[in-house]
């Protein structure tokens, strides 16, 4: 088959040290099977906001696997007017290039963002091209959040015509299928239809960790072998946002070294993001608090092998099931969270981890103050992440699933077809 991916935001697998997420993993397994890839993505890196390719182009990563690379504006904001332009450049210029090209079997839309989901489902639907959307967040909802509560029925009047584009992007395609529960079912909301069989979850899920090549590690993040050993090492990999603030773990360090505990502990804080340069100034005066900067899949995997917990501290109980959890598992390390919903649950359920009420720090010192005198209880979460790791969440399992998943809309389109 010839499957068409349109993903924007993903790290693009350009080297053996890139951390593969969600769209990158379906089409390894699709081209394992020997379908024919492409893979419709940004000029721009979303992580490091800097641009990798400064034109449209087209890259072979193997036989029958392809990226087309397509040039946008750019931004430095993740919630900016650039940001929205960028991507409405890019879902133009996807429009304009598929329509002069052969149609595929079947097209795989990731939203976000919901503008070339859109274009992607106009062309599928005009071409009687069967369309699977992939939700991973709830755009254009999501943008509300920002604004006061008292301004956004006036945001959402001016965002009338994204509001109606997913809508019917999600009512005109075959699938829909969601990285967790709550948020296909949001996305079945906004398509006003019951689930179908076509209709399903697959978890975003990771590979096990790479073995890393210490001679690859960097001088400063090696050190952290010496200087953690025999410590409780709490890791937080990913970026310093709004939503997932690593600045508690800083606060926490100023609590136990108050405590004259800080023998007892390393935090390590890697990633970039909004708050790193307030991050930074804080940690000066912390010799157990570690900032490595964003780290590629080798030191990640020497990170996690250091780790003793992996924290997500979310800044709300807002429902969400975020990648660098998938990363904590697959290593055998216990959750340390503040979120709610599906993640919660699921943790609660396998014992794998535990929780505290989001920006709290006497009760996140509390919590690991605990893990540390029980170090029995932590070993038994320990096996249950590895355990629950393989049995569910491992990405050969979950997108060879996705991948049969995809096979089977093609075929029942083909028999539909063949009947008419």
């Amino acid at each position: 088959m010839n499957i068409w991916l349109t993903q924007i935001g993903e790290q693009l697998p350009l080297s053996l040290d890139t951390r593969k997420m969600r769209t990158a993993l379906l089409a390894d397994e699709l081209v394992q099977r020997k379908h024919s890839v492409v893979w419709w993505a940004s000029a721009f890196d979303h992580s490091s906001k800097k641009f990798l390719f400064d034109k449209d182009k087209e890259i072979f990563i193997k036989k029958n696997y392809s990226i087309r690379i397509l040039k946008g504006k750019g931004y430095c904001n993740n919630v900016s007017i650039s940001r929205y332009i960028d991507h409405k450049i890019i879902a133009e210029k996807l429009y304009a290039e598929i329509c002069r090209l052969q149609p595929p079997d079947i097209i795989v839309v990731s939203m976000p963002d919901h503008l070339t989901a859109f274009q992607a489902v106009r062309y599928a639907n005009l071409k009687n091209v069967p369309v699977l959307v992939d939700v991973r967040d709830e755009w254009p909802d999501i943008f509300l959040t920002v604004f006061p509560k008292f301004l956004r029925l006036t945001v959402r009047r001016l965002l009338k015509k994204d509001f109606d584009s997913t809508a019917n992007l999600l009512a005109n395609c075959q699938a829909i299928t969601s990285m967790m529960e709550s948020l296909h079912q949001w996305a079945l909301n906004k398509a006003r239809r019951k689930k179908r069989w076509t209709d399903r979850v697959y978890y975003l899920g990771t590979m096990p960790p790479v073995d890393y090549d210490v001679d690859r590690i960097s001088p400063q993040v090696k050190y952290l072998r010496e200087s953690t050993r025999k410590r409780f090492v709490l890791l937080y990999i990913g970026t310093f946002g709004k939503h997932n603030d690593p600045t508690i773990m800083v606060e926490a360090a100023a609590e136990v070294k108050k405590a004259h505990k800080s023998d007892y502990f390393t935090f390590i804080i890697a990633g970039d993001g909004k708050y790193h340069n307030k991050i930074a100034q804080k940690v000066e005066n912390f010799d157990n608090v570690f900032l490595p900067g964003w780290v590629g899949q080798n030191e990640i995997s020497f990170l996690l092998s250091l780790a003793s917990v992996g924290v997500i501290p979310s800044t709300s109980r807002r429902d969400e099931f975020p990648n660098k959890a998938f990363t904590y598992l697959s290593a055998g390390i216990p959750i340390v969270a503040s979120s709610g919903g599906e993640l919660k649950n699921i943790v609660d359920k396998f014992h794998v981890g535990c929780f505290y009420s989001p920006n709290d720090t006497t009760g996140f010192v509390k919590l690991i103050n605990g893990l540390v005198k029980d170090p029995g209880r932590l070993r038994k979460m320990s096996k249950n992440a590895k355990n629950l790791f393989e049995e569910r969440f491992h990405a050969v399992k979950i997108y060879s699933q996705f991948a049969d998943h995809i096979e089977n809309i093609v075929a029942c389109q083909e028999s539909v077809s063949k009947v008419r």
